[in-house]
């Protein structure tokens, strides 16, 4: 990660397990919040939505934001439907494998 993030001039962060990257969640907060930290910004209104981010990503800290709970099952429920739609591409991309190969093989189109 820290590699790719330095061949695009990126600045990686909620990576936990990568001690050099220091964005990253801090005791009960998250990298969201300690992205506000680092770059010191102060906006009464990002602080407010790093407490949802805090309470959707973080697990124990539900209770920072009501709206955590809605956070965390919206983006729940997009790498599901990701996942599926991921499945569902697979599936018809093989189903018509057999056949791909065998146009290739006898050179029929």
């Amino acid at each position: 990660m820290l590699e790719q993030a330095k061949l695009h001039d990126a600045i990686p962060f909620d990576a936990p397990k990568i001690e050099a990257i220091k964005p990253n969640h801090r005791g009960s907060r998250c990298s969201f919040e300690a992205i506000l930290e680092d770059y010191a910004v102060a906006d009464m209104a990002l602080q407010k939505l790093a407490l949802g981010v805090r309470a959707a990503d973080v697990k124990g800290q539900e209770s920072a934001a009501p709206e955590g709970i809605g956070l965390r099952s919206t983006a729940h429920g997009s790498l599901l439907w990701v996942a599926r739609m991921r499945s569902a591409y697979f599936s018809s991309f093989l189903s018509t494998m057999p056949c791909t190969l065998m146009c290739k093989a006898t050179d029929e189109f």
